[in-house]
């Protein structure tokens, strides 16, 4: 079979899977294989996964430095921080964590 056919055949079976417990069989199976996960929508989903996961470590980041100061996070406050998908955002808002006086202040320009 060719290599690229492989690839698209081993990525629906997974979305078939996908919700049961014989996915995690499948991924077990498939990680020995140089196929798994070549394709070019397979590589951008993992490169989303993995800049959503550092957004919400930074985002994580911003709300424990609060916290650390002994800073009163709102509800409000902690949901737009959770909720922001803007790494540089998260990164002004990271620096002025250390510097603001109320956790409201982050949001100041």
């Amino acid at each position: 079979m060719d290599p690229d056919d492989a690839v698209v055949f081993a990525e629906y079976v997974e979305a078939g899977l996908t919700g049961s417990q014989a996915v995690e069989i499948w991924r077990q199976l498939m990680s020995t294989m140089e196929i798994f996960y070549r394709s070019a929508a397979a590589q951008k989903v993992r490169e989303e996964g993995r800049e959503q996961g550092r957004e919400a470590e930074r985002a994580q980041a911003v709300l424990m430095v609060l916290e650390r100061r002994g800073l009163e996070v709102s509800g409000s406050v902690r949901e737009r921080v959770l909720s922001c998908h803007d790494y540089e955002q998260l990164g002004t808002w990271l620096d002025r964590a250390w510097r603001v006086t109320h956790a409201q202040d982050l949001f100041s320009d």
